[in-house]
């Protein structure tokens, strides 16, 4: 009986196990997360900061006992230091061998701490896990009023709101010119600003450079000092991959269209992968290579041609939606009101390519429709 050893704790590792399972009801599957709890939904995290309970069932993907009526081993607290790929294995941090036959790498990616003066002192954390939501309620819970979150991307917009709404004072630093400017354009960046300007207690700082971190301020290079009791990191994250022959700390692991690496029957899905399409590091991605490589890895065929996924935001009462080419050179003129803001973008052939959807969003699946029947997500 073959063994599948997956590698990882969020949602591509638990859709490789399942789909793996419905793909072969027989063979022996493992899961080695480093986490305390079982797979979760990683982005619900930060609208947990302002409840008044963490409630764990709704996080988890499935309970534990749901994987283990499928016959699939799942091993919590477990940390994946080296792969043997030569032997077949898997060596974790306490020294114990976890033979394969096929091995998924799904571990993710950890978040960045950038390299500031006093990134590493106690006011400063990082967000990304469940243990994180489960330290940053601590220090809310200690009294916290002050806090700057670094990063204003869709995961700091969402942290930033769940800390008004434990009653504190929010600092929103980025150093970009403009919010999201990876996702929407600049005019739906400048739409989206104003809405977020009118929010009681948000104070937001763009093109910041901040100098150092102290027990209680964030200096910056070019303004004023932020008086503050908490800093939260929000800025990005790397590719958390154990070691394999050859590879660099940090970087993701090359596939081919069926997900393999280069290392005999290692297979590697979710943000740790690098393949020959854009991977944006966000949930769905992961979740479908994650169901890809589980198929392919226990002989089925998956469909790994991936096109764009829509971005999505709901954060202050506002609401965002942006799929698709968000290109500049192709934009028509933006239609706005004081709360709504639609941005069409086409092709020099009519074909709409992308589009930008703030407020009312309920066109979303019209247009995603629209733009998936022209083939331009792809």
């Amino acid at each position: 009986m073959k063994q599948l050893l997956i590698i990882g704790g969020g949602v591509a590792a638990a859709e490789s196990a399942l789909a793996a399972r419905a793909q072969d009801p027989e063979s022996r599957i493992v899961v080695l997360s480093e986490e305390s709890v079982p797979p979760y939904r990683r982005p619900a995290l930060s609208g947990l900061v302002g409840d008044a309970a963490v409630d764990l069932d709704k996080l988890l993907l499935h309970p534990a006992e749901f994987y283990a009526q499928r016959k699939i081993a799942l091993h919590l607290n477990v940390r994946v230091e080296r792969i043997d790929p030569e032997r077949h294995c898997a060596i974790s941090s306490d020294g114990r061998r976890f033979d394969y036959d096929r091995l998924i790498v799904a571990t993710g990616s950890r978040a960045n701490r950038p390299p500031i003066p006093g990134a590493e002192l106690p006011v400063a954390m990082a967000f990304r896990s469940y243990a994180d939501l489960l330290e940053l309620r601590s220090r809310l819970d200690s009294g916290v009023r002050r806090a700057a979150v670094i990063g204003a991307g869709l995961l700091g917009l969402e942290l930033a709101e769940a800390l008004l709404r434990r009653n504190c004072q929010v600092e929103l630093l980025d150093h970009q010119d403009r919010l999201l400017s990876r996702s929407i354009d600049a005019s739906g960046s400048a739409f989206l600003l104003r809405r977020l300007e009118q929010i009681n207690g948000l104070k937001i700082h763009l093109s910041s450079r901040v100098q150092a971190i102290e027990p209680d301020r964030v200096r910056l290079a070019d303004r004023d000092d932020l008086p503050v009791d908490l800093v939260v990191f929000s800025a990005g994250s790397r590719p958390e991959a154990p070691v394999l022959p050859g590879m660099e700390d940090g970087k993701r692991l090359p596939v081919d269209n069926e997900l393999k690496t280069a290392w005999p029957d290692v297979f590697a899905a979710g943000d740790v992968a690098e393949g020959p399409w854009f991977n944006p590091g966000l949930y769905l991605p992961a979740r479908d290579m994650g169901r890809a490589a589980g198929t392919i890895a226990m002989g089925g065929k998956a469909d790994c041609a991936w096109g764009a996924f829509p971005v999505r935001l709901a954060a202050f009462g506002v609401k965002l939606f942006a799929y698709g080419a968000v290109d500049e050179a192709i934009g028509s003129p933006a239609q706005t009101t004081d709360a709504d803001f639609v941005r069409e973008f086409r092709r020099s052939d009519g074909r709409l390519a992308g589009v930008v959807l703030i407020g009312n969003v309920s066109a979303a699946a019209t247009y995603q429709r629209e733009i998936d029947a022209a083939g331009a997500s792809r």
